[in-house]
This record gives C-alpha cells, sequence and structure tokens, in this order.
C-alpha cells in the first residue's frame, strides 16, 4: 500500500495548492491480483485505517507511521519495503567522502543480494519464497543489510533493522 500526493483544482474545503492522495492498495488471491485506487483529501492514520478495515493479512509499505499503526492495531503483519529503505542508504551514500566505501555502500550492496533473491524466486509460490526467506534468517540471525552493532549504524540503518523482521516474518 502506499499513497501518492495529487493536487485537486476546486476541491470542496480546499485551496487549488493543497494536497489530497491517491491510495493504492494491491492484494487478492494469487490467482487474482487486483490493484484498487482510492481518492482521500488526507494522509492521516484514520484515512489508513478505513482504507484497511476489512483486510487480514499482511501489509508492504513504507516506514510511514500511521501504515505501522494501524498494523499493529488491526494485527496485521507488516512488511516493510526494501526500495523505501534503499533509497535511504542511497542519500547516505551520497554524503560519503568521494572514492571513500562506507557502511551506506555495504548496506546497498546486501540489499542488491535480497533483490536477486527475490528476483530469483519471483516465480515461486508464497510457501517456497517464506522458505527461502527463513532460510535467510537461520543463516544470519540479524540478516540486516548494515552492521549489527546498533552503535555503528546511521539513522537509516537503526530504521532499517528495527523494520527488518517484520520482511523475514513474510
Amino acid at each position: 500500500m502506499d499513497e501518492t500526493r495529487v493536487q485537486v483544482l476546486n476541491e470542496p474545503g480546499k485551496s487549488a495548492q493543497s494536497q489530497s492522495y491517491m491510495w493504492v492498495q494491491k492484494g487478492g488471491p494469487s490467482d487474482k491480483l487486483g490493484v484498487l485506487f482510492n481518492y482521500k483529501p488526507s494522509r492521516s492514520t484514520a484515512t489508513a485505517d478505513s482504507l484497511l478495515q476489512n483486510y487480514q493479512g499482511a501489509l508492504m509499505s513504507d516506514g510511514y507511521a500511521p501504515y505501522r499503526i494501524v498494523a499493529a492495531t488491526r494485527g496485521l503483519t507488516h512488511l516493510c519495503c526494501w526500495a523505501h529503505a534503499r533509497r535511504k542508504f542511497m542519500e547516505a551514500k551520497k554524503a560519503q567522502p568521494k572514492g571513500k566505501t562506507g557502511k551506506a555502500d555495504m548496506a546497498i550492496t546486501q540489499v542488491a543480494k535480497l533483490y536477486a533473491i527475490e528476483r530469483q524466486e519471483k516465480d515461486s509460490d508464497a510457501a517456497a519464497r517464506h522458505r527461502v526467506r527463513q532460510d535467510i534468517k537461520s543463516a544470519d540471525p540479524h540478516g540486516c543489510p548494515c552492521s549489527h552493532s546498533s552503535a555503528d549504524c546511521t539513522n537509516s540503518q537503526i530504521v532499517t533493522i528495527s523494520l527488518w523482521a517484520a520482511k523475514i516474518a513474510a
């Protein structure tokens, strides 16, 4: 699930410069996946909660707090998006001194390895993908794309570590 800003002209009660949101949800049975677009004037927890009102299962999203709150209150498994996490490491890499390899590079390399595994398993059924992910977890219980010492982690790595458990549960 993700939301994208949209500007709607002549929306009742809002100025033409204000932001509204198009929420995108993908799901359904594996043989009949669908995509649902919802327009909402707000990006609030209440909006996310209403969109997931009758939903049960896993919710994949970025690290936006309302998704975590709704997943926790509704008993959903919250899966975190590696593309969003990787983006933060790419930003950190830009701040590194030129010609130096740093922690951001190491994290990006590890995320690339996870992407390779996901590509390899993309045609596998859900049970097979789950087994592969659990094998990764068994091989390295920390399994996250960064150092294991929180004292050595950047802010983006700390966020990634805190969300990693949700991803490997899938």
